[in-house]
């Protein structure tokens, strides 16, 4: 058993603590120790440490390591999502906690007092459905402020006076002690799937009725953000919305904190600091992104190590993005929605992938089981990553804590899976644009043909690595904090941008800005420098000190803003105003430098015309 060599090695070694060894080696003690406590195999970065500090040979025991990760058992078909703390790109049900979102209840519930008819106003994907189904039901059911008869939900679709004129009557039961609640989700169907005028208008005339008390009725209406101008087409609607509405605008940070570990306490599991860092960092400000964020949470759910949801899965899968691209237009249902609840997809599960012409997409429909559309084809999958440029196939990939296997397969022909990389190169740690990936052994994998080839070569041990979204570039960083610009191809060094330290140290965090044309790193030590790909060559632009070490970063606003996350300090932003920057020089310069004035003050930067 591996972890008994590791045992008798320390023992060999004169028994030191985990903490002695842990000044030696780039990982905590109680990481060490759990490497040797035989719960599962350590990956092959942490046994090698562990081995190092006890006067191991690397060699050799990179040879042991390997030889106990091919005699483990395979690894089990990817479970269901039976017991998910997180739904994933489905919203949340009555029953179902709902964290971070108690003050905004508490809003809605406050104005479906005042008002007879209201509406919930917000952005796609910022969690109207969840917010109405999974807190505010239940909270009006236990209002003993304004007693209710019953509630009612439901979804226009595209004959909604037609289909709901019964729904919209009051309570008839004989023990109805107050008004009838109509909660009507995803009002914006009215204007999208209602295409007959005449039966739009009788719908919003059947809601509106709730504003007479007689009525025993109460309304209150979800509408995505981008339709609620169409409101305005109805005048009485327009009326009735005018100091009835609430916005719901994106999570706080302390709110998103609480979404992101909440159900995960509830469930007795533990969220890394460092992946609820990134993921704040990611997600705040943006009101579409609850959504994304709640399906990486699956996805990295899905990868757990034991009872721990860690910041490593959160990077195999590629984070918020790489978790599966959503949200695009698709014509095969003409939605725009995360989840597809369309005629023409009825029934549709948590949706995986689209294709880059958006025309294809994929969706779960079973536990272990994936309907590809338009194709039709019923595939047995893991993970899926994602649809190639022609739509002839997918890829997956499944981890085990002793390596990687990515496999394709067909959608045209034969839709079986065949397995075209099986190797114990470590985990993923990063994912290109174009979908290859990179282990942490550096083995980039292409996808398609499963081809591995050896990238980034005389670097250490990958620990965390990102790709410029052009895909052009390549930035890596080991286990002792070393940090490396190369080309996207990973075959060329470009820069060596933080040279590390041999006591090794957390790991530096790395972000791309949107254009590629910046690459920021922030420190354990809490510095973050900024680098132009275009001359990594140079120092580099030097920010104001974090508080703490740096956990994740995150350019945001159009490449205007750096998001810095430390232990302390959820979000810090720092402004980029390189383009203000530029017209400055140029009008005090009048026009710009010339190559030796431009020599004499930045003697570390090639010269180039910037005015």
């Amino acid at each position: 058993m591996f972890a008994h060599e590791l045992r008798k090695l320390r023992h060999r070694a004169g028994s030191p603590t985990y903490r002695a060894m842990a000044r030696h080696a780039p990982f905590s003690a109680p990481t060490l120790s759990a490497a040797a406590a035989g719960e599962r195999l350590p990956s092959l970065p942490v046994a090698l440490a562990y081995a190092a500090a006890c006067g191991g040979e690397a060699a050799h025991w990179e040879e042991r390591w390997r030889a106990a990760a091919s005699s483990e058992p395979a690894a089990a078909e990817e479970q269901g999502t039976a017991g998910a703390p997180y739904p994933g790109l489905a919203r949340f049900e009555p029953g179902d906690p709902l964290y971070g979102r108690d003050e905004l209840t508490d809003d809605v519930r406050e104005l479906t007092r005042r008002h007879r008819f209201a509406a919930v106003v917000g952005a796609s994907g910022s969690g109207k459905s969840s917010l109405l189904r999974a807190s505010l039901i239940p909270a009006l059911r236990t209002d003993s402020g304004t007693p209710l008869a019953v509630i009612r939900v439901l979804t226009p679709g595209e004959h909604p006076a037609r289909t709901h004129r019964e729904l919209l009557t009051p309570s008839t039961e004989p023990d109805a002690g107050g008004d009838t609640m109509i909660v009507v989700d995803q009002f914006e169907e009215v204007f999208a799937l209602c295409h007959d005028p005449a039966e739009r208008a009788e719908f919003i005339d059947l809601l509106l009725a709730a504003c007479d008390p007689a009525s025993r009725l109460r309304v209150l209406v979800a509408v995505r953000a981008d339709f609620f101008g169409r409101c305005a087409e109805h005048h009485a609607l327009a009326l009735a919305l005018r100091d009835a509405t609430v916005l719901v605008g994106p999570m706080a940070p302390a709110q998103l904190r609480e979404a992101i570990v909440g159900p995960a306490s509830a469930e007795r599991l533990v969220v890394e600091r460092a992946l609820t860092a990134r993921l704040v960092a990611e997600v705040v400000d943006e009101p579409g992104g609850l959504p994304l964020m709640s399906h990486a949470l699956l996805e990295v759910w899905r990868r757990r190590r034991g009872r721990t949801l860690t910041l490593a899965a959160y990077e195999a899968i590629g984070g918020i993005q790489g978790a599966g691209p959503v949200g695009r237009p698709a014509a095969a249902t003409g939605r725009q929605d995360a989840v597809f609840t369309g005629p023409s997809c009825e029934g549709c599960g948590r949706l995986m992938a689209f294709s880059p012409d958006s025309r294809t997409f994929a969706h779960q429909s079973g536990p272990t089981t994936v309907s590809v559309h338009p194709h039709g084809s019923l595939l047995q999958v893991s993970d899926l990553v994602g649809i190639s440029l022609d739509d002839r196939s997918v890829t997956v990939s499944r981890s085990s804590a002793a390596g990687e296997t990515i496999e394709v397969g067909k959608l045209k022909g034969d839709p079986a899976w065949s397995t075209v990389y099986r190797k114990r190169d470590g985990s993923v740690v990063a994912t290109a644009p174009d979908g290859r990936f990179l282990t942490e052994l550096g083995q980039s994998v292409e996808p398609e043909s499963g081809r591995a080839r050896r990238v980034l070569r005389g670097e250490s041990v990958v620990a965390t690595a990102d790709y410029s979204p052009d895909g052009q570039y390549l930035a890596m960083a080991d286990f002792f904090g070393r940090v490396t610009l190369w080309d996207g191809a990973g075959r060329r060094r470009l820069a060596v941008l933080a040279p590390g330290a041999d006591g090794g140290l957390p790991q530096p965090a790395l972000a791309f800005s949107a254009d590629s044309r910046s690459v920021a790193v922030g420190s354990p030590d809490g510095s973050v420098r900024m680098w132009s790909t275009e001359d990594p060559g140079s120092q580099g632009a030097p920010l104001p000190a974090a508080d703490g070490p740096v956990l994740a970063l995150a350019f945001a606003a159009q490449d205007s803003r750096l998001r810095v996350t430390t232990p302390y300090t959820a979000v810090r932003t720092y402004p980029l105003a390189p383009s203000l920057a530029a017209a400055a020089v140029c009008s005090r310069s009048r026009g710009g430098l010339s190559k030796n004035e431009w020599q004499a003050h930045l003697p570390d930067v090639g010269y180039r015309t910037v005015c």
